[in-house]
């Protein structure tokens, strides 16, 4: 079962560009993802404007197949290419996803309300909520870094 997440950067006035992330949201996954591999903004930014992902892994990378199960490819094999690459379901997959816009993290929370972790960067530090938090706490805290 999926554990789903969003995640947003925060811009100076306030306002949020976010994505959905459909697999591995708790922190001890897409947490520390996040802190040890875009805590850089341009980076974050990058991983961003591909829209909604599918599977967060510690390398944008480039076009790949989706799944294993669309090559000839064994699990191993599949895992080797392109097991460190984020799997987007725009450029992966070809659906359409973008990265949304929202006008605080309020709004960027009410949108992705069916997931169950929601993750902020503002250029200095990831901040951390769940579904059933009203406020963000800083993620290092919550993961040990």
């Amino acid at each position: 079962m999926a554990t789903r997440s969003a995640i947003g950067f925060v811009e100076y006035d306030g306002s949020v560009t976010g994505v959905y992330c459909h697999w591995d949201g708790y922190p001890e996954h897409n947490g520390m993802v996040l802190l040890e591999h875009y805590s850089d903004t341009y980076k974050l930014l990058d991983l961003l404007e591909q829209g909604d992902i599918s599977s967060l892994c510690p390398e944008i990378g480039v076009q790949h197949p989706f799944s294993r199960f669309e090559t000839n490819l064994t699990d191993a094999a599949y895992e080797e290419l392109y097991g460190r690459m984020t799997t987007f379901y725009t450029r992966d997959r070809g659906e359409k996803c973008p990265a949304k816009d929202f006008s605080d993290s309020i709004a960027f929370k009410d949108h992705y309300g069916d997931c169950q972790y929601f993750y902020l960067y503002d250029g200095n530090e990831w901040t951390y909520s769940d579904r059933n938090k009203t406020g963000f706490e800083s993620l290092p805290i919550l993961v040990g870094a």
